[in-house]
């Protein structure tokens, strides 16, 4: 119920509940109108209506578990979906003549409803899409001094050394940008915490380095703990020092453990 309705989740606004009770509203109207010779087609409808929704949590089928709310970013589009089919189903019975006031003022209401929770949700889109801009522009600035930090410590090397980053740089957002799952998180912060410690980090940052030209490679992992044993006498980024070529790699060291 959670991910039907969008509710706490940094991708969607609170009004996706609200249409997805209105589906569920025109949903039940429709199979109360049906009466007894349309029970047979309301169950095959109820089926499909199912069915439709069933497909945007396929991916916890084949996970085993909850996956992550971005998983679902086809919602709003199948919320949206049902409201419409449950309009036509509604339109299709025959004897709503004498409703047709009480109708047209539901269909008024849950079009308002469209209308308004559109334009909050359209709200949150460009909130997702500011922060990231601001989280890239600030990983972009860091990525390229640490690139000039590198280029300078190597600069009387005459092969290429290997890279191992320490530690992790949060991003620092203003009061527009919003943080939820991978939103408004570095790329000098992702895999923190998988084991083995800074190996996987370590390599998630030099792929963002590679898309900023600069094409390094990563420490072997038996040098793993050489590599932090030299880095507990390193100070962190940005002070001096915060970079260092040691014993054939280069260790930067970003944050304490």
């Amino acid at each position: 119920m959670k991910a039907f309705t969008g509710y706490d989740s940094v991708f969607y606004h609170w009004g996706l509940g609200l249409l997805a009770a209105a589906d569920l509203g025109l949903l039940l109207w429709f199979l109360k109108g049906s009466g007894r010779k349309g029970r047979k087609n309301g169950g095959v409808v109820l089926f499909f209506y199912g069915a439709l929704l069933t497909t945007s949590f396929l991916m916890s089928v084949l996970l085993g578990g909850t996956p992550a709310m971005r998983s679902q970013l086809a919602l709003p589009a199948l919320t949206g979906f049902l409201g419409w089919l449950g309009i036509k189903l509604v339109l299709l019975q025959k004897g709503r003549v004498r409703r047709e006031g009480i109708f047209r003022a539901a269909l008024l209401c849950i079009g308002a409803v469209s209308l308004v929770c559109g334009a909050e949700q359209a709200k949150v889109t460009w909130k997702l899409y500011y922060t990231d801009r601001c989280r890239y522009e600030q990983d972009a600035a860091l990525g390229r001094a640490v690139i000039s930090q590198i280029e300078a410590e190597t600069a009387g090397e005459e092969a290429e050394l290997p890279v191992f980053f320490v530690g992790s740089r949060e991003f620092t957002g203003n009061h527009a940008c919003v943080k939820g799952e991978i939103i408004g998180i570095s790329f000098f912060e992702h895999d923190r915490r998988v084991e083995p410690e800074f190996y996987w980090s370590t390599r998630r940052i030099l792929g963002f380095l590679h898309t900023l030209g600069a094409d390094y490679i990563q420490i072997p992992e038996e040098w793993m703990g050489d590599a932090l044993a030299r880095s507990a006498e390193m100070p962190s980024w940005p002070a001096e020092g915060s970079v260092r070529a040691v014993d054939g790699m280069v260790i930067v060291k970003l944050s304490a453990e």
